[in-house]
């Protein structure tokens, strides 16, 4: 965890404790009625009605005269806690939106459009090799390819996907984030398949994985060019 994100959870977990420990607290006269009612029923046995009527007695405090009491107590508490989540709550949805947007120094920055210039060249590169591979063989070099593209390209960008929603919007994000990631499931489709010997259905899932990226390179600069 960040540091920038421990003052808004300590605020959290500050406020709930103090809102829990104030809400249960009661005023002198309503604990001396509930220490009451205990005592009568331990006196007197359960299911006898006699802790009422020993309460009735004594002039139990009526609704008004309780919230009263407990608020004299534990109100000022149960409000600075209930101020206190409200705070963090917002610290905490405005830090989301800040790492989002990319606005915070450490969270790395998705450029989409090398992204895909990267995909698109270990792709162009990996074609001649696909198509010359016969059946059976499980290429373990183009897997590896493909774990490291996996890893250093393709993950980050879908990490890093909360940056290209405040971008564009979750609309044309859709538009051109659905395409990317067909593009990766046919990417992980070559992979399975060179695992299984299947030369040819890893390169039909080759030409499709290339047509998703084109498609989600397609949308984005129309994203770009409308924003």
């Amino acid at each position: 965890m960040t540091a920038r994100r421990v003052g808004p959870l300590l605020l959290l977990v500050v406020g709930l404790g103090l809102a829990a420990a104030s809400g249960s607290r009661l005023g002198e006269r309503t604990a001396t009625a509930r220490q009451a009612t205990w005592t009568a029923e331990q006196a007197q046995g359960p299911g006898q009605h006699k802790a009422e009527r020993y309460l009735e007695e004594r002039g139990l405090p009526g609704p008004r005269v309780r919230l009263a009491q407990w608020w004299a107590v534990g109100g000022p508490g149960f409000v600075g806690g209930v101020l206190l989540i409200l705070a963090g709550a917002v610290l905490g949805r405005r830090q989301v939106f800040a790492e989002a947007r990319g606005d915070v120094e450490d969270v790395v920055r998705v450029d989409f459009a090398v992204a895909l210039d990267q995909v698109e060249e270990a792709l162009i590169a990996l074609e001649p090799v696909l198509r010359e591979l016969p059946m059976g063989d499980t290429a373990d070099v183009v897997r590896d390819r493909l774990d490291e593209l996996q890893v250093d390209v393709i993950a980050p960008v879908v990490d890093g996907r909360g940056q290209l929603m405040a971008r564009h919007g979750v609309a044309t994000f859709a538009e051109y984030f659905g395409p990317f990631s067909a593009g990766e499931r046919n990417l992980n489709r070559v992979w399975s398949t060179l695992t299984d010997g299947h030369a040819e259905a890893a390169r039909q899932a080759l030409v499709e994985a290339r047509s998703g990226f084109a498609e989600a390179r397609r949308a984005w600069q129309q994203a770009e060019a409308a924003s």
